[in-house]
């Protein structure tokens, strides 16, 4: 049995990606592998991608939001919450700088953030980078779907 957690206002692991700053607040290690969630907070977006493994669910505390989601758009404030099944096709992007959470099942997929940021810090990440990445990850990205 993992212990309890309790993260102070901003606490957790951060990592960087480009403006946009992660928060770990718990992983797949301190869940049995249910689940992970994040706290994300800058100019949050993610191009266009399927997971082929878990949902993704995302509940926003501050900005504007839009998202891809299957064939719709959606466009989230404060208080709105967002499930993605897996194999369903999604993006988003924050309307300036915004904060969310973001809530991987299972869990493990904290482990895509932690490899990004690192390669970002080393100037290593690219496209390819990402897409070996996601390879690992169970995702496919879609750049030719224009959201």
């Amino acid at each position: 049995m993992t212990a309890p957690i309790a993260l102070e206002p901003g606490g957790g692991e951060a990592a960087e990606l480009g403006p946009v700053r992660f928060v770990l607040k718990a992983g797949g290690e301190q869940t049995q592998g249910a689940y992970s969630l994040v706290e994300a907070e800058g100019p949050s977006f993610a191009t266009p991608h399927v997971h082929h493994d878990r949902e993704e669910a995302f509940f926003v505390l501050d900005g504007s939001i839009t998202f891809l989601a299957g064939d719709g758009q959606v466009e989230a404030t404060p208080g709105s919450f967002l499930l993605v099944p897996r194999e369903t096709l999604h993006a988003f992007r924050a309307n300036g700088d915004a904060r969310l959470i973001i809530i991987h099942s299972p869990g493990g997929f904290e482990g895509f953030f932690k490899k990004g940021a690192e390669a970002i810090s080393k100037g290593e990440f690219d496209l390819d980078f990402r897409d070996r990445l996601a390879i690992q990850f169970g995702v496919t990205y879609f750049d030719d779907v224009k959201f």
